[in-house]
């Protein structure tokens, strides 16, 4: 992955609204080593010597940490005390959950460990199981229908004990997207260094195996990936907005056709920032904007060639038409009482075509266009929170966009960028009178609407991004297509949802036609 490059934009005219810390362009990721009287010693010490020589950019990719059951006093093989830094009943809630092996036969009735293995798995990234840990994980039903391997002793058992899993022999470890079932001992480190190139890349993985002085080729490991992901395609996330209260994202995730024979399929989902699952949502089309309440989203869904404005209830499971026309349409935003939305239209066709923008009175079913030979084509549309303002991005066609402001009626239209030097555009509310935007190449900015007090947030750049008044969080797209969310009053950030994990977080049966 290409490093984030910080742009220090030297001038007396703009401050600096805060420069995000460098240690925040990535943030370890918490990896918690469940044990327990009787781990098998190598099973837990390895994929831990694997976590906690990983470096990324730099900086430690991961923040290790020991586990035990009821109490932290641990005795593995007879022969090594060991403390752990928490029990399961103080855990911080880990990114990644290893399971080792050793005597757990007993563990699979303690049910309040089993819940709590349920729960991890259900919030974290990954879950790794070595040799017989599978036995923990098994247990707990999550393995259901899925394929899993572990050390050849406990073959036998397990595939008595568990039917409903598919338990493989001969096969160093197991890919299910999510979880990683690795045979016995050794095999949990192959299986930690595969998880490191599936995270960030194969130079990481290696790093770490030079490191440990391991013996580490994977390309002659014979492991099994279940969930293979198909060269011809690709998938990523083409668009995104907040649920009004931050606690999820609506996302566009666009599957392509590498060789273009056929045309791109796509899908929305509603992405749980805490809890990280997806849920798929039945609506086609463009432009999404979500109510003020959270309760409906507006779109722009093409019907017979035509583009129509939906409103989808995500309470009642609805669609009602809004808006029935002939015009082009996009970039749809909703009035802060929710009695309203304001969109864009497009008057004609090819480059000299008119770009204007409309508001919609959902209760009066009535449409007023609110800017009319201007000049310059008109975009996104943004309706304050508060109240009856919307900003938008003018474009003339020299190169130089500008923000504009004016009101719900159209009566005045206000430069509030001026700057004739570069592009300024995509604004979105952060108070009553301060917008946040993109300057041309890839600055977020802010400034009040009088046009003072301009400031650079340093340390993310980027050409797409929604922000939340809730939060006073950011998420936007970074050089590598991760999908990013930073916090801009703590000035921290991380990744939310890698590239990489795209496959595995939107599986195939979502884009089944």
């Amino acid at each position: 992955m290409s490093k984030i490059l910080y742009f220090l934009f030297l001038t007396v005219s703009i401050n600096t609204f805060g420069q995000f810390k460098a240690d925040s362009t990535y943030k370890p990721l918490d990896v918690a080593i469940l044990l327990y009287d009787g781990v098998e010693l190598l099973d837990f010490a390895g994929p831990g010597e694997v976590f906690q020589q990983a470096n990324f950019n730099g900086k430690d990719a991961f923040n290790v940490y020991t586990c035990g059951i009821n109490s932290n006093k641990i005795i593995s093989q007879s022969f090594l005390n060991i403390t752990t830094q928490y029990i399961i009943d103080d855990c911080p809630m880990p990114d990644i959950l290893i399971l080792p092996g050793g005597n757990n036969l007993a563990l699979v009735n303690n049910e309040i460990l089993i819940a709590w293995i349920s729960k991890v798995n259900e919030k974290a990234e990954f879950v790794l199981s070595v040799c017989n840990g599978l036995n923990l994980l098994a247990k707990t039903g999550d393995l259901d229908g899925m394929t899993a391997t572990s050390h050849y002793g406990a073959i036998e058992n397990l595939i008595k004990t568990y039917p409903k899993i598919n338990i493989v022999t001969g096969k160093r470890f197991v890919d299910n997207g999510r979880i990683i079932t690795t045979e016995g001992v050794s095999a949990g480190i192959d299986g930690s260094l595969y998880l490191l190139y599936k995270m960030f890349n194969m130079e990481v993985a290696n790093d770490v195996a030079k490191i440990m002085m391991y013996n580490w080729k994977p390309e002659t490991l014979d492991y099994l990936v279940t969930q293979k992901e198909d060269t011809l395609f690709e998938k990523r996330i083409s668009g995104f907005t907040w649920m009004p209260d931050g606690n999820a994202i609506i996302l566009n995730v666009m599957k392509n056709d590498k060789t273009g024979k056929t045309p791109p399929i796509t899908r929305k989902f509603k992405f749980s920032v805490s809890s990280k699952t997806v849920e798929l949502l039945p609506i086609v089309g463009g432009g999404l904007a979500v109510s003020p309440n959270g309760n409906s989203v507006a779109y722009i869904k093409q019907v017979n060639g035509k583009d129509q404005i939906y409103h989808y209830n995500l309470t009642q499971k609805q669609d009602k038409l809004l808006v029935n026309d002939t015009l082009k349409k996009y970039a749809v935003s909703w009035s802060s009482d929710g009695n309203n939305i304001v969109y864009n239209i497009q008057i004609g066709k090819g480059p000299n075509a008119k770009v204007e923008i409309c508001t919609y009175s959902i209760r009066k079913n009535k449409i007023k266009q609110i800017t009319k030979n201007t000049g310059f084509k008109c975009y996104t549309p943004i309706w304050n929170t508060k109240n009856d303002k919307i900003v938008y991005t003018s474009e003339k066609g020299d190169q130089r966009d500008q923000i504009y402001l004016t009101d719900k009626n159209g009566s005045f239209h206000t430069n509030i960028t001026n700057d004739t030097t570069t592009h300024n555009y995509s604004p979105y509310w952060l108070d009553e009178t301060t917008i946040i935007y993109i300057q041309s190449p890839e600055n977020i900015m802010t400034m009040k609407i009088d046009g003072s007090h301009k400031q650079i947030i340093h340390g993310i750049n980027t050409t797409q991004f929604k922000f939340n008044s809730a939060t006073n969080s950011i998420i936007y797209s970074d050089a590598d297509e991760n999908l990013m969310i930073a916090d801009l009053e703590s000035k921290t950030k991380k990744i939310l949802i890698y590239q990489n994990q795209l496959n595995a977080l939107f599986s195939e049966s979502y884009f089944e036609e």
